[in-house]
């Protein structure tokens, strides 16, 4: 093992245990974001900044600006970069869970949620009485003579490229010792095949360093919209985002993007508040957003490169559909097609957000499938999108 590399992993494994210890004074929800799995992509520079914050609005504010620097797609709704962690955790969370930790906190987990997925995945298992026993590597048989279950990651070609690595490739390898716990754990013997991935892994994801806060979408004057009428609810509205300034330049894109949800912080009719992008991402991609009836169910959509019946002008028609199992019985409320005014996104000419709120004050306790009927009445095309919500009692 090289000098190098031993600095690497002990550096890492500091920052972990820094950002984990910091911000003591604060919600435990955001000391839990620190000691989570988003510790394993916090930089020197992170750790050392999450140790100043004080206040829970702090807090916010950086993990914010966390994400922001990490979004490849900066000025959408979206944060690809965002959704494909959650992913990761989720999948590690699934599959790599040991006694006492979840996935996401394992070195198994470590990894896939900084290197990404594998280009080939080689389980070994340990022989049993002196024979080789047998595993797979994608798809394919293997064996091993060796005392203890082994995997082994292989990095090359496209994610070798991810990596900033090609054409080199990069080997994670993993044993699993024979405690009571049996914990896998990375083979530090071979730390030089996969340490300069693994920080590459870190440093790459950042793709807007010079950010020194989170774009915040300030909004116009909130356009109130006719009211969507459903069994048992009041006015949906949508608010007018505004984004900064940016060069005229449009892509190719058509289509919507996956359906966003999360909680509105801002009731209907109250001022309208600062809209940051981040706060859909927190909830919608890491399984069924949980809310309570004193909650409201905020939804957002883009759309992008739609008919216009004049600059900026798209007429975008939305029907809703909620459906649910309450007790066992299924339950189904709706609303008529209605024009939602879509707000142009400054960013990213041609795109558009579509966005409203539904309170919940009259939903029990369930599970339910919001679903949004899309006509573009323009182009007259039309897309369906859905995802699941859960309400719990108050």
């Amino acid at each position: 093992m090289t000098r190098s590399s031993i600095r690497t992993l002990v550096v890492s494994l500091a920052l972990a245990a820094s950002a984990a210890g910091a911000f003591a004074a604060a919600a435990q929800k955001y000391a839990d974001w620190a000691a989570g799995p988003a510790q394993w992509l916090m930089t020197r520079q992170d750790s050392s900044a999450w140790k100043k914050v004080q206040t829970d609005d702090e807090a916010q504010k950086f993990i914010d600006l966390f994400w922001a620097r990490r979004d490849p797609t900066p000025g959408t709704l979206r944060n690809e970069y965002h959704e494909a962690f959650d992913s990761r955790v989720q999948f590690a969370d699934a599959n790599f869970g040991e006694k006492d930790r979840r996935g996401a906190l394992t070195q198994r987990g470590r990894i896939l949620i900084v290197m990404g997925e594998w280009s080939s995945r080689e389980v070994l298992a340990a022989a049993a009485a002196g024979a080789g026993a047998g595993s797979f590597l994608n798809g394919r048989t293997a064996s091993t003579q060796g005392e203890h279950n082994r995997e082994h990651w292989v990095y090359e070609g496209e994610a070798a490229k991810r990596l900033g690595i090609y054409p080199r490739s990069a080997t994670v390898y993993f044993v699993q010792d024979d405690s009571s716990k049996h914990i896998w754990q990375m083979d530090v013997q071979k730390i030089a095949a996969w340490a300069v991935a693994q920080d590459n892994g870190v440093k790459l994801a950042i793709v807007n360093p010079d950010l020194t806060e989170a774009p915040v979408y300030a909004e116009d004057t909130p356009t109130e919209v006719a009211p969507v009428q459903m069994k048992g609810m009041t006015t949906t509205t949508t608010r007018r985002v505004v984004l900064p300034d940016a060069p005229v330049i449009k892509d190719s894109l058509t289509g919507v993007t996956s359906l966003l949800l999360t909680r509105s912080n801002t009731p209907v009719g109250s001022p309208a508040a600062p809209f940051v992008p981040s706060m859909f991402t927190q909830d919608a991609t890491s399984g069924s957003l949980r809310l309570t009836p004193n909650d409201e169910l905020a939804w957002a959509f883009e759309i992008r490169n739609p008919g216009e019946e004049a600059i900026d002008q798209p007429k975008i028609e939305v029907a809703v559909d909620v459906n649910g199992t309450i007790n066992g019985e299924a339950v189904h409320m709706s609303s008529p097609a209605d024009i939602i005014p879509a707000d142009p996104m400054r960013k990213t000419p041609g795109h558009f957000t579509v966005r409203g709120s539904i309170p919940l004050s009259e939903f029990a306790p369930g599970t339910y499938t919001l679903a949004l009927h899309v006509r573009d009445a323009v182009k007259n095309e039309t897309f369906k999108l859905q995802r699941q919500f859960v309400v719990v009692a108050r």
